[in-house]
């Protein structure tokens, strides 16, 4: 199967992964059923799912491009001016958005710090205007990590138990570190904790995309079991609003196997998650994460409430969430992609320049 078949299914979770984060943003907001308030509850998990999807994603796309250390010197440039080029054209905007109307009280360090996506380092607070860009700059920290990574574990990358052993491992650190802090996922947003969340996640997605390419287990039915790892996300959300503890890193787990089973689904599960729609809303996913909390904001400014009282499938939370997807289509199409593209021509030719 060809590249973009192989990855359609994969953008396709990310657009429901973003949606899922949403609800997140809305759970304290809306009123509904004990099961679609948990499922709510847990759309933080939708972060985790980015993190693993963005391991797979970016070795996928890259790492072949890091052999060897002189290869990381001659590619490294290029490879965090292309991640740039995707991620930070929306980010600033949004950015300089929230700084100028929120009128927050910070220092001008915490500003450079945000604009150098280094707020989630551990230096400043990192959620001082747009909430979820706390993720973008624990996110380009692994950019800059995954080229020397990739060519550390270059020479091993095609070996089963290698691969099966580092992901192992991803899992036993995550389950040591949940109990050495002392607290749960949900509260992994802030500088330092955020830090191993997002790296032992795309460290998990690199390791499955490794195994992806040796085709582990791949005569697996593979339809069948991403189907029903997404059920299993619902059941565990069912689980809890029946007051049944589910370990966090339970839930990485089904994230994992869901991520896996979508890279190598091949026949009827190949179309239900591929079909244009969930393609799309992949698409814009980037926009459609970006853009929930200032729209948020906005909305409740304009209905002068705090979104209070909407239950899950109303007409007023229909028409909030058709209004956000709205305007991340307008986003992407006015902004995101069209920077992305002048940008990603001005690396190019750059390239060209530097080859004659």
């Amino acid at each position: 199967m060809d590249n973009a078949q192989t990855l359609k299914p994969l953008t396709s979770i990310r657009g429901l992964a973003a949606l899922w984060v949403y609800l997140y943003h809305r759970s304290n907001l809306t009123t509904g059923s004990a099961f679609f308030r948990q499922f709510a509850e847990d759309g933080y998990y939708g972060l985790d799912f980015f993190f693993i999807l963005s391991g797979f994603i970016i070795s996928y796309a890259h790492f072949d491009a890091f052999p060897t250390y002189a290869e990381v010197k001659k590619n490294v440039g290029r490879f965090l001016q292309l991640r740039l080029a995707r991620i930070y054209p929306l980010y600033i905007l949004l950015l300089l958005i929230f700084v100028n109307f929120q009128g927050e009280r910070a220092t001008f360090t915490d500003f450079l710090q945000h604009v150098l996506l280094m707020q989630s380092w551990g230096w400043s607070n990192n959620q001082l205007w747009n909430a979820p860009d706390w993720s973008i700059s624990v996110e380009w920290l692994i950019y800059l990590l995954f080229p020397f990574f990739a060519c550390a574990i270059y020479s091993e990358r095609q070996k089963i138990f290698f691969n099966m052993l580092i992901l192992a491992s991803c899992f036993v650190l995550w389950q040591s570190y949940l109990k050495f802090v002392g607290q749960s996922i949900h509260d992994m947003t802030l500088p330092f904790s955020s830090l191993p969340r997002g790296i032992l996640d795309f460290a998990i997605g690199v390791c499955l995309h490794n195994l992806y390419r040796r085709k582990f287990l791949e005569k697996l039915p593979w339809d069948a079991l991403a189907v029903l790892a997404v059920a299993a996300v619902a059941g565990e959300a069912w689980a809890k609003s029946r007051d049944v503890h589910v370990p966090d890193i339970a839930v990485i787990g089904l994230g994992t196997v869901l991520i896996y089973a979508l890279a190598n689904i091949r026949s009827w599960g190949h179309y239900l998650f591929s079909n244009r729609a969930l393609v799309y809303l992949g698409t814009i996913s980037y926009s459609l994460y970006m853009l929930q909390w200032i729209y948020l904001e906005m909305v409740s400014k304009v209905k002068h409430t705090r979104l209070e009282g909407h239950p899950f499938f109303s007409a007023d939370f229909a028409m909030e969430t058709v209004g956000l997807i709205a305007a991340a289509v307008a986003c992407y199409n006015l902004i995101e992609d069209p920077a992305r593209q002048w940008l990603r021509g001005l690396i190019d030719e750059d390239r060209v320049a530097e080859e004659k």
